[in-house]
């Protein structure tokens, strides 16, 4: 009997194989900590025509100070077109304060047996008992009904016998989170969670798990079930999210007022001299929120646009026309294709006293957009607006970042990405 000792960052295996007559394989789990493991495999088995398919399954729970077989596999070495047995192991544990992760620790002194950090992740279904067959390739490929776990360690057994592995994990340290306490809404810069401002207001999701949606700060979410106008969930780098403001000196925040504020009066003066709706109320076609662009359009109807300088393409933003009317058209873009006009509520242009923000209707009204257009009376001044729009967003350039999103991990500690 060989006996070798694996050093883990944060938890000590043990193992030693014996030496069987039957050509099978198996590995025993003993469980060195105080909480339960549970633990999920994928076994590769031998196919004579595809070379080998994924057999995955589980759970099997390995209590605290007690051991288990979690794969137990007819041993076939490599062939031509066949690899050897073998399995990817991954260890999950429920914390007592509700989160579910897996073990991620790495083995520093490696047997011949065990791989460690191991391959990919593999597909469960968690809170059942599962098994089901992959072909070769990604085990936790087409996982759409299930999780994906992180592989801890790969099992290669190097003969047929009993392999036996003594892990000693508390889910502290070496733990990677998968999901959240069930039915928990996350908090401000609570633990596992991200945040960052959106229209003013601060907010915060998950950084993991089945719920990606925001929330604000009370805990009703950004968007409702049935609808999702600012098409948030599972986006961490929206280019809706308000962006950070430059630490800079008062007399810095001075000037910077004083230009923006001069450029604002030009382009209020360029709409309200060449606008070719009368119709509109020219005092509120444009507004500042303070980095965020707001400029009233016409597509089908009169309709506040918003969207951040920053996300602002004015390489790409033109001057059309003139059409039938004698008309000009200001496009407007957003960078990259995506939508970050945030269009509000249509109102009555000849009632200019009826319009209203976009959100006085509730979020379910709003409509996103890549791009926003304004109509005006020579092509000149379309040309000038833009001008003055570009250095409007350079100005604001110098005093802002885009958007970071905040971090903060289970242990409490922040991080900005």
């Amino acid at each position: 009997m060989n006996k070798v000792r694996l050093v883990l960052i944060s938890c000590v295996i043990l193992f030693s194989p014996t030496i069987v007559s039957a050509q099978y394989a198996s590995l025993k789990i003993c469980n060195q900590g105080q909480h339960s493991i549970d633990v999920a495999v994928a076994a590769r088995i031998q196919h004579f025509i595809t070379g080998y398919y994924w057999k995955e399954s589980g759970w099997y729970t390995v209590r605290g100070g007690d051991c288990g077989v979690v794969y137990s596999e007819d041993f076939d070495s490599a062939g031509l077109i066949t690899p050897q047995s073998g399995a990817r192991i991954a260890l999950t544990m429920l914390r007592s304060d509700g989160w579910w992760g897996a073990d991620n620790s790495k083995v520093r002194d490696q047997g011949d047996w065990v791989r460690s950090p191991g391959t990919g992740k593999i597909c469960v279904k968690r809170g059942q008992v599962f098994e089901f067959t992959r072909p070769a390739g990604d085990p936790a490929a087409d996982c759409n009904d299930g999780s994906r776990v992180p592989v801890a360690f790969d099992f290669m057994p190097v003969s047929p016998g009993e392999y036996t592995l003594s892990v000693n994990w508390e889910g502290e340290w070496s733990f990677l989170p998968i999901s959240p306490p069930k039915d928990a809404i996350p908090k401000p810069f609570g633990k596992g969670t991200i945040n960052a401002s959106f229209m003013g207001k601060k907010i915060v999701a998950w950084s993991v798990g089945p719920d990606q949606r925001w929330y604000y700060e009370d805990g009703t979410l950004v968007q409702t079930f049935l609808q999702e106008p600012f098409r948030l969930t599972g986006d961490q780098a929206s280019s809706l999210f308000d962006p950070t403001i430059k630490q800079i000196s008062q007399s810095g925040l001075s000037s910077f007022l004083n230009n923006f504020a001069k450029l604002f009066r030009e382009v209020q003066a360029e709409l309200k001299t060449h606008n070719t709706s009368g119709e509109i109320n020219s005092a509120n076609f444009l507004e500042t929120d303070p980095s965020r662009l707001c400029i009233d359009t016409i597509d089908d109807r009169h309709r506040t646009a918003c969207a951040n300088f920053f996300a602002l393409d004015f390489a790409k933003s033109k001057v059309d026309g003139p059409d039938s009317d004698g008309a000009y058209s200001v496009w407007l873009e957003c960078k990259d294709n995506e939508p970050c006009f945030i269009k509000g509520l249509p109102w009555d242009g000849s009632d200019p006293t009826r319009k209203v923000d976009y959100f006085s209707g509730g979020p379910q009204q709003v409509v996103l957009s890549e791009t926003a257009v304004v109509f005006i009376t020579t092509q000149q001044s379309g040309r000038n607006l833009l001008s003055e729009l570009a250095q409007a967003a350079n100005l604001f350039g110098k005093y802002t970042l885009p958007p970071h999103v905040k971090s903060v991990d289970l242990h409490g500690i922040p991080s900005i990405h």
